[in-house]
């Protein structure tokens, strides 16, 4: 797709960091959506706010000082 670079038809190089990339986008799309309220990011995206946390600590996601 033209959001991760690849042709339709292309394989990535490395499954595990696509999947992280796309999971990045996404987490990040989410949290920008509902102003990075974690909750609500979760609710939209169907997993637990545990989840999420643990998801955005694993991808270094940090939220914008405030």
């Amino acid at each position: 797709t033209a959001a991760t670079g690849l042709a339709p038809d292309a394989l990535p190089n490395s499954l595990p960091d696509y999947l992280e990339q796309v999971e990045r986008e996404i987490i990040l799309r989410a949290l920008a959506q509902t102003q990075f309220n974690r909750t609500q990011a979760a609710q939209l995206l169907g997993i637990s706010f545990r989840q999420l946390r643990y998801q955005m600590q694993k991808l270094d996601i940090q939220a914008p000082d405030t």
